[in-house]
């Protein structure tokens, strides 16, 4: 068995064990579907997924929260498997539980630094190629800012970030970026790179390479979906890992396909059902990277829209304690959605420019529940495994920010997705370097 496949059947197991019953025959129905393109059962089952949904996010869990900490944080520090029946409910634990949340996370990020040899990491993005002419099924969402807009005009992002295309302007920004941060992510926004471009990325990570300064310094490319052919060349390049988000798990891409199908969200074109592979596309790319022995950094984004649930972002964690079994220990941003309406009303002159429905994020979600998703993320993966604090992590807030790069191991530098001040992250990683005593390695 191929390693997708035994990636994809572990992603099915775990499902079956952390859904309750009815959710999980729907997923499994809905996931038939999409096999047999059958457009009036992707809605119909897609309907029967969102009431299921409406009444899970209603359940509260009775128990004596004091004692479930109390044993729980003894299973942490005697390095003691965490169930995934604990890891459930931890996700749904109540925000009067947040001071003995708080002195988890204070033992599980101890346990994580004494572990993990690199300092806290500090990633840059440096965006280029910003204007996407071909999204994926992820932009049909109406959530992404490099879409084309209405009559070939520049993208949001465009306007926004500029437009690197070559390598030099690549390689300046490099070797400014390199003066602050210890990690560096390039950024192309192509759903599948072309040829030219990717020419460009690779041939800015080999002139860094060929830098005596800065020739070990730690790059992802995110620039799409990739073959085995381009990462191979990525990997002999340079590249230090391949970065492509997973976004939300499994059954919950499947669902998002088909509800943003269903609303009208396509332009009218009818549901899809190609949608269904992007998710595939992805996870194929990451299992390739891995076993060509090059890392990847993977994440999700967090509190799409309304409809999620814990177990829909467990089973994304889970996911990427699969993957970390191929090939060393990788990492993850930590993304909460940005709404389009977040950003915009904090860049006025670009709300005009919108073409594509966005999608809402009707309920307000508050720093405690973000935190709450941090720790329980942490607890599932590796404590190699960094987390790196990223897309609206201002949202997560002070009274638990410091503690949140703490626990994840780094943090992303400010950029238009609603990130904490740069200056800000960089102390704070000071301040837990010095703590732990942290050595100089940086895989």
């Amino acid at each position: 068995m191929d390693i997708f496949n035994k990636v994809m059947d572990s992603i099915k197991q775990h499902a079956k064990e952390i859904y309750p019953q009815e959710l999980f025959n729907e997923y499994q129905n809905l996931e038939k579907s999409y096999m047999d393109k059958n457009e009036a059962s992707i809605k119909t089952t897609a309907d029967k997924i969102t009431e299921i949904k409406s009444s899970l996010k209603k359940r509260a869990i009775s128990i004596d929260w004091d004692v479930f900490f109390k044993d729980l944080s003894k299973k942490v520090e005697s390095g003691e498997e965490v169930s995934i029946n604990d890891i459930v409910t931890l996700e749904y634990a109540p925000s009067e539980t947040k001071e003995c949340l708080v002195q988890l996370a204070k033992i599980i990020a101890k346990r994580r630094n004494e572990q993990d040899e690199e300092k806290m990491r500090l990633c840059k993005s440096i965006y280029g190629f910003t204007t996407c002419m071909e999204p994926c099924a992820y932009g049909a969402y109406g959530s992404c800012l490099f879409a084309s807009r209405k009559d070939n005009e520049p993208s949001i992002a465009e306007q926004m970030l500029g437009n690197i295309t070559t390598a030099d302007e690549y390689t300046k920004e490099i070797k400014l970026a390199t003066e602050y941060a210890t990690n560096l992510k390039l950024i192309t926004t192509s759903h599948k790179p072309t040829n030219e471009v990717l020419d460009v990325i690779l041939e800015a990570v080999k002139r860094t390479r060929a830098d005596e300064k800065i020739k070990d310094f730690p790059m992802c490319a995110s620039v799409g979906s990739l073959n085995e052919e381009q990462i191979v060349m990525a990997r002999d390049a340079g590249v230090t890992r391949i970065n492509h988000n997973l976004e939300t798990s499994y059954y919950n891409a499947l669902y998002l396909s088909s509800i943003a199908n269903n609303s009208g969200e396509n332009n009218g074109q009818g549901i899809s059902t190609d949608s269904a592979t992007e998710y595939q596309k992805r996870l194929t790319t990451l299992t390739a990277a891995l076993t060509n022995k090059i890392g990847i950094c993977s994440g999700g984004m967090f509190f799409y829209g309304d409809d999620e649930i814990p177990e829909d972002r467990i089973l994304l964690y889970l996911t990427f304690k699969e993957l970390d079994k191929i090939y060393k220990i990788n990492s993850s941003p930590f993304n909460v959605y940005v709404p389009l309406q977040d950003i915009i009303d904090e860049s006025i002159g670009w709300f005009n420019a919108f073409s594509l429905p966005c999608v809402k994020r009707d309920k307000v979600i508050d720093s405690f529940t973000i935190f709450k998703t941090l720790v329980t993320f942490s607890l599932v993966v590796n404590a190699k495994h960094k987390i790196i604090i990223s897309a609206g992590s201002k949202w997560i807030g002070d009274e638990y920010y410091s503690l949140a790069v703490e626990l994840g191991g780094g943090a992303g530098l400010k950029s238009y997705l609603q990130q904490m001040n740069s200056e800000k992250s960089i102390e704070i990683a000071k301040e837990i370097n010095s703590k732990y005593a942290a050595c100089d390695v940086c895989p």
